[in-house]
């Protein structure tokens, strides 16, 4: 949002209390406060209330599930939480459609997908940067390019474990013929 002087608008969906208390505050000491708003709900293919299971109360940790336990039986705390299908808050929030979407919800990938149906199908829709848990990588990929989005650049995440549990995807809203994927292989990252 800073990079871009304002001509951008940030609308940041943060289920967790404590994650979306440090956006709060890097949104205050970055003063962007005109161009990015949090909305403390999570989103999924329903809306209602629902109970969102943290693994870790510091700020940044990740894994968190939406209706499903933590990783090993790890929850810390079970947080209730509202989600709303993307396409309803854009309907009942009067928001823009998004011209770009970054998604990254640990495992959850799916029913962010279909809640969102008719978002990732708007001509308005350009890209996608999406975190893919292996498990569900085949039938979140479908799911997106039955929606006129096409997978152009993929990174695959291996743990030092030497385990490949999720990877980056961009997906872009290009016709077919002036697609042009890179020549040179998909990226691998170790963490």
């Amino acid at each position: 949002a800073k990079k871009l002087s304002g001509a951008a608008r940030v609308i940041a969906f943060e289920p967790s209390f404590v994650n979306l208390s440090a956006l709060y505050h890097n949104i205050a000491l970055n003063e962007l406060t005109s161009e990015i708003t949090p909305l403390p709900i999570a989103l999924s293919n329903t809306s209602g209330l629902g109970r969102f299971n943290l693994r870790d109360l510091e700020p940044g940790t990740g894994e968190h599930l939406l209706e499903a336990d933590a990783p090993g039986g790890a929850t810390r705390y079970t947080q209730p939480v509202i989600t709303y299908r993307l396409d309803d808050v854009i309907q009942l929030l009067d928001l823009p459609v998004p011209n770009h979407i970054k998604l990254d919800v640990d495992g959850c990938e799916l029913e962010v997908l279909e809640g969102a149906a008719q978002t990732l199908e708007s001509s308005a829709l350009k890209s996608m940067l999406v975190e893919v848990n292996a498990e569900v990588s085949e039938r979140v990929v479908a799911f997106i390019e039955a929606r006129g989005l096409t997978l152009s650049w993929r990174a695959r995440i291996r743990s030092k474990s030497g385990v490949y549990r999720v990877w980056y995807g961009v997906f872009l809203r290009v016709p077919q013929e002036q697609l042009v994927l890179p020549t040179q292989p998909a990226a691998e990252v170790v963490t």
